[in-house]
């Protein structure tokens, strides 16, 4: 299965985030994939994600392993510049004539295991209470996508959590005075 499209957006109703993830098929139709992030989840998840990021670049180039989270940083900012060049962000979500194995309402997380091998896709196992889910392979530019789409639906929630990507300066928000 490829990945075609991923969708996250924060239901305010469900004060949740909602990751659709549809996949091409080449002998049927596509297939979608519905999850529920819950604030919870994002905060146990987070920590996971960017240390992902991190030790990928270290597998994939082990003489940067001490400047990973600056080159993590800056990964992340090639990857969401030529995403946007695409206009890959601005494109609805497709979900005509999807199949639904995990059923059409969305699971609610509740674990998440990480797989990792040098010069691969990350692997990441999302699950619910009773151990059914999904495992998602991204690549590290999808991965860097996947972390913005995160990022912003957190932001719409304002469920006041600061997800910094790794070597990332934090932003001061702080008025500055001068003498």
């Amino acid at each position: 299965m490829d990945l075609h499209q991923i969708q996250v957006t924060y239901q305010q109703d469900d004060d949740r985030i909602l990751v659709r993830a549809t996949f091409n098929r080449h002998d049927s139709g596509p297939l979608e994939f519905r999850a529920w992030f819950t604030r919870r989840f994002v905060k146990f998840l987070w920590p996971g994600l960017t240390t992902i990021l991190q030790a990928q670049v270290v597998l994939n180039n082990m003489q940067m392993a001490q400047a990973s989270a600056e080159l993590v940083n800056m990964e992340n900012q090639i990857a969401l510049n030529e995403i946007k060049g695409q206009g890959n962000f601005d494109k609805p979500f497709d979900a005509s004539m999807c199949q639904y194995p995990l059923g059409e309402l969305p699971i609610l997380l509740t674990d998440v295991a990480f797989s990792l091998n040098a010069n691969q896709p990350a692997r990441i196992h999302f699950l619910d209470a009773q151990k059914n889910g999904l495992a998602l392979d991204f690549t590290q530019g999808v991965l860097h996508g996947f972390c913005a789409l995160l990022q912003q639906a957190v932001k719409v929630a304002e469920w006041e959590m600061d997800l910094q990507m790794p070597g990332a300066r934090p932003v001061d928000d702080t008025p500055r005075v001068l003498n």
